[in-house]
């Protein structure tokens, strides 16, 4: 008789075994994920850094261009408007709006009505609602966003509240970055990025930033009715491998929304939505991108004006001779301060 044929039937996989399987999976799973995590972080920040290289020879471009780097704003007022007064008042030509065509986009640039009152009018809706990649850091949630109550919170000429939905009505994307006005008034909180009396009032008052320090503009400043002029590489009599720039402001999303409406606004021209100062003698937490805390810790007013970033290690800044480093948000504040004015004369040290 011939041999009987034995047929092999492969087993399928027991509950044991696919229980080990599924766990050696996960495990795995865990291992890599805060690895691809970090490769990611390390890819937007050098993607962040790359905008802050970008807008650095924006600056430089402009300045060749026009002889002078831009303002941070011009505000233009009525004759004889005294201290304490903005009716009439007029804010334009923002910092982030003067460079765009060194960014290329002159196409977009020439949308703008500079004319028209940017924060109050709605003829600069299309063009102030524009996604702008170079200034949104990929790590910054709140940058890349244009939600229904995403306007800025506080109104020209004099900051009126914006509200919330159906009374604030002028949307703006939101971006990552703000110029440096220079060291502020820590008493008052005044900067010279705010309004034309709180920079350079007349007659000076020990309220305004410059009237706690005359010397300590930063290279981005309100122009205009302040009788101050936009800066030139030349006065930047501190060094430009020594003075700040431009540097990152993100601010975490979630919680109050009037706090997510505080940050930068590429296309406003407004006062805090274009830049931020340093101060003297308050704590760092101006220098984080959580601005409950800020504010939770000392008066909002220094939150406004601060700092932050989703990076670890802190906050990058472009500095005036175009390169970009990371600034410590603990860095020590006298430093940081020197480092924010350009003819203060200070030694700012190491960083």
């Amino acid at each position: 008789m011939p041999a009987a044929h034995r047929t092999c039937r492969r087993q399928a996989f027991t509950l044991i075994e696919l229980l080990v399987v599924i766990a050696i999976i996960a495990a795995m799973i865990g291992f890599l994920l805060p690895a691809l995590q970090k490769v990611r972080e390390a890819a937007n920040r050098i993607s962040c850094q790359n905008n802050l290289k970008q807008i650095g020879l924006a600056l430089h471009n402009y300045h060749d261009a026009n002889g002078q780097l831009p303002p941070a704003n011009v505000q233009t007022c009525p004759a004889n408007t005294p201290n304490g007064s903005s009716a009439g008042c007029h804010y334009s030509k923002g910092l982030f709006v003067e460079i765009l065509p060194f960014i290329e986009q002159g196409a977009l640039k020439a949308l703008y009505k500079p004319t028209a009152w940017t924060d109050e009018d709605h003829a600069n809706d299309f063009f102030n609602q524009q996604f702008i990649k170079t200034y949104q850091c990929p790590s910054d949630d709140r940058a890349t966003q244009l939600m229904a109550t995403m306007g800025p919170w506080t109104l020209a000429p004099r900051g009126g509240d914006g509200g919330g939905v159906g009374v604030y009505n002028y949307r703006y994307m939101a971006s990552s970055y703000k110029g440096m006005s220079g060291m502020g008034n820590p008493s008052s909180t005044n900067t010279w990025g705010g309004f034309w009396d709180e920079a350079f009032d007349n007659p000076l008052t020990t309220g305004s930033a410059a009237g706690y320090n005359k010397n300590g503009r930063g290279i981005f400043h309100t122009t205009g009715y302040t009788g101050l002029n936009p800066e030139t590489l030349t006065t930047i009599t501190d060094g430009t491998s020594n003075t700040l720039m431009v540097g990152e402001r993100h601010i975490k999303v979630g919680g109050n929304e009037q706090w997510v409406r505080r940050g930068p606004f590429w296309a406003d021209s407004f006062n805090l939505y274009v830049t931020s100062g340093t101060y003297l003698g308050i704590n760092n937490l101006y220098m984080s991108p959580d601005y409950e805390a800020c504010q939770a810790a000392q008066t909002s007013n220094y939150c406004k004006y601060g700092w932050g970033s989703f990076h670890s290690g802190g906050i990058q800044f472009v500095y005036a001779d175009g390169h970009v480093t990371i600034v410590q948000s603990t860095i020590d504040q006298t430093v940081f301060a020197a480092l924010g004015t350009l003819s203060g004369g200070e030694f700012q040290g190491n960083q």
